[in-house]
C-alpha cells in the first residue's frame, strides 16, 4: 500500500533535499536500484524517474526519482512533514524557508 507515511520513510532513509540558491529552485530526489519503489512515489507525487549511469558492468541499474515543481515540492514536504524526524523536518522546512526568500 502507498501512503504518505511510507513515502516520508522513504525521503527520511533515501532521500535528498536541493536547495539552489542562485534561482530559488528546490527539488526532492531518490536514486536506488528499487525502480519499483521509486514507481510509488512517482503514483503519490508526481515528477519524472530517469535512469543513471552504470559506471561498472557489474553495478546493478539505477533510477532517480524528482519532483522540482514549486507546488508539488511544497505539497509532498507539508503531507510528509509530521512523519519526519528531526534531521529531515530541518531540511524540509529550510526548502519552505527558501521559498518565501
Amino acid at each position: 500500500m502507498v501512503s504518505i507515511p511510507w513515502a516520508a520513510g522513504i525521503i527520511e532513509g533515501e532521500g535528498c533535499f536541493e536547495i539552489s540558491k542562485s534561482d530559488k529552485h528546490c527539488r526532492i530526489t531518490v536514486a536506488m536500484t528499487d525502480l519499483d519503489i521509486l514507481q510509488r512515489l512517482q503514483l503519490l507525487f508526481g515528477g519524472t524517474i530517469i535512469s543513471l549511469k552504470r559506471y561498472e558492468d557489474h553495478h546493478k541499474p539505477c533510477w532517480k526519482w524528482r519532483i522540482g515543481k514549486r507546488p508539488a515540492v511544497t505539497k509532498a514536504i507539508e503531507q510528509m512533514l509530521p512523519w519526519f524526524g528531526e534531521r529531515r523536518s530541518y531540511q524540509a522546512l529550510n526548502v519552505l524557508d527558501h521559498y518565501e526568500i
